[in-house]
């Protein structure tokens, strides 16, 4: 288990320091769009009742929620864990988030609104990361073929106190989005979910704010966790994981422990 742990920081590693460089991408960009105009049927049987699919002319299929407010925004309800296999992993609180937030990716234009590309990797969150004294904050990573600059708007942000980061529910403490841009202004960016291949095996970290300053800023010990997440069948990442739609409420296996700061 030392071994095995010792060789994933290893791993881990090599995606930080990849991590510098904005935008990390192994896979070819037009085996991306390949993989994500074949939208898998379980994609598509899980989510039509969540909302619709839509022809978009720049990302091909894409799928639009039903029911969220004007001012919503992905990865806002749900909350943080932190598990040592994969760094954060996101617990979405809707039903539909096993899916559109562990794999593809969400992007927003004034047409469509916020909507979820599909693609084939598994991730425990694809997003990106900004963090000040006081202040972090994360925001939907846009597809690798995207241009951040001009695809990533202020609004994609949510910003907490450092200290509220593992709260139970985040949408209760994220502070209010018209000040996305003085939080910017107040941040950095750090470490983006990455994806390394090495040899046969694919490794998503998503290393995100180093686990020692929140417990710093919390308080108290952080706390660690072992998820065991649902896959759809045939996708990237993890084959010997649980597959099909989880039970509700039960898409992960948290076994808590405490990490030391």
């Amino acid at each position: 288990m030392r071994c095995w742990l010792r060789t994933h920081l290893i791993v881990l590693a090599i995606a930080l320091s990849a991590a510098l460089v904005l935008t990390v991408s192994i896979t070819d960009g037009a085996q991306h769009c390949a993989r994500a105009q074949d939208v898998s049927f379980e994609f598509r049987d899980s989510l039509s009742a969540y909302g619709r699919w839509s022809d978009h002319p720049r990302w091909g299929a894409v799928w639009i929620p039903a029911g969220v407010s004007a001012d919503w925004r992905p990865y806002e309800f749900g909350h943080w864990v932190y598990t040592e296999e994969w760094g954060w992993y996101w617990v979405s609180d809707e039903e539909w988030g096993w899916i559109t937030y562990h794999y593809g990716r969400w992007l927003w234009d004034a047409d469509s609104g916020w909507f979820w590309i599909p693609d084939d990797q598994w991730g425990p969150a694809w997003v990106m990361w900004r963090r000040g004294d006081d202040i972090v904050g994360w925001a939907p990573m846009p597809p690798d073929d995207s241009n951040v600059d001009e695809d990533v708007a202020p609004h994609f942000w949510n910003f907490v106190y450092a200290a509220d980061l593992v709260a139970p529910s985040l949408a209760t403490v994220v502070l209010p989005a018209a000040q996305a841009l003085v939080f910017i202004g107040q941040t950095v960016f750090i470490n983006p979910t990455v994806v390394v291949r090495t040899n046969d095996r694919v490794v998503v970290a998503n290393p995100g704010v180093a686990p020692a300053i929140i417990a710093a800023r919390a308080g108290h010990p952080l706390q660690t966790v072992t998820v065991e997440p649902h896959v759809v069948p045939g996708t990237v990442g993890l084959p010997a994981r649980s597959s099909g739609h989880p039970p509700k409420a039960q898409a992960f296996r948290i076994a808590s422990r405490p990490r030391r700061r």
